[in-house]
């Protein structure tokens, strides 16, 4: 699937017990060119801040229509001076692709169905559902230069 521009939303609801309903309001807006997001999934503990940078909403793990897996490092839109909405375009803090026995060449997998955390390990898996029928899980703590490749997915 070609990569189409689109756009993550993420919006200020307010708090939730609050018994006087508020307008809900457009904090980030995310804009990016990976083709339609067809799953989207926090990570649930250790992503929300990081030692001298901007403070951290959290890290989204994104399943995106070119087969990728982006996990982006989304900023606190309070941490930000802003009045309007923040339009951002951030770049992953990695890249996942599903990979060939050989760890070379990528594969045609179809599109991301589905992504999720996985509670063990501190949720330092990620596992990926494809529209191949085919289930991926990476190790993001991995230190084996096996399993990394550049930008053109080489080694």
């Amino acid at each position: 699937m070609a990569a189409t521009p689109g756009c993550i939303q993420i919006w200020n609801i307010g708090k939730l017990n609050q018994n006087i309903s508020s307008l809900p309001r457009l904090s980030i807006c995310i804009c990016h060119s990976y083709g339609p997001i067809y799953s989207m999934e926090w990570c649930p503990s250790g992503c929300y801040t990081v030692v001298d940078e901007v403070k951290r909403f959290g890290l989204l793990a994104v399943g995106c229509g070119d087969g990728k897996v982006r996990i982006l490092s989304i900023p606190d839109p309070s941490s930000l001076i802003h009045n309007e909405p923040i339009f951002a375009n951030l770049e992953p803090v990695i890249t996942l692709l599903p990979q060939k026995l050989d760890a070379i060449e990528q594969i045609k997998t179809g599109l991301t169905l589905c992504v999720s955390w996985l509670p063990s390990s501190g949720h330092s898996k990620l596992a990926a559902g494809y529209g191949d029928g085919g289930l991926r899980i990476w190790d993001l703590k991995t230190s084996s230069i096996f399993l990394k490749t550049d930008d053109q997915g080489k080694p």
